[in-house]
């Protein structure tokens, strides 16, 4: 085939394999939690999946916790200059292992809400 004028048909070759991953999902109401708020809000930021697996994924701005008794909770929200504007949605509250919430250089407006306060793990706002 000498006198051929066209490239090869095949010229590499992939091969896929399926990984199990050991991970648990993330908790069920975290996860509809913070896409309520991407929605709200309108988020915009590359979330995909799931928030907090695999480990080396985790959504932007998002921190989980890791421990084997438990299933994956969101720790941490960041959503700094995220450009945010109106009230601290009450949604918020329902992410209830949350550590850290940083809502700062955002358009928000209102008081800070009571439902914060209920947030028994919440260290930083």
């Amino acid at each position: 085939m000498a006198d051929a004028n066209l490239p090869p048909i095949l010229n590499a070759i992939e091969v896929y394999m399926a990984k199990q991953l050991d991970e648990l999902p993330t908790f069920s109401e975290d996860v509809a939690t913070v896409l309520n708020i991407k929605t709200a809000y309108q988020v915009n930021k590359g979330w995909v999946g799931d928030p907090c697996g695999p480990k080396n994924y985790t959504w932007e701005g998002l921190e989980c916790n890791y421990s084997v008794s438990l299933p994956l909770r969101i720790i941490s929200l960041n959503l700094t200059s995220s450009g945010l504007s109106g009230i601290i949605s009450a949604s918020f509250a329902n992410i209830s292992s949350i550590e850290s919430l940083d809502l700062s250089n955002n358009h928000l407006s209102g008081p800070v809400p009571k439902f914060l306060k209920e947030l028994k793990s919440l260290k930083f706002l």
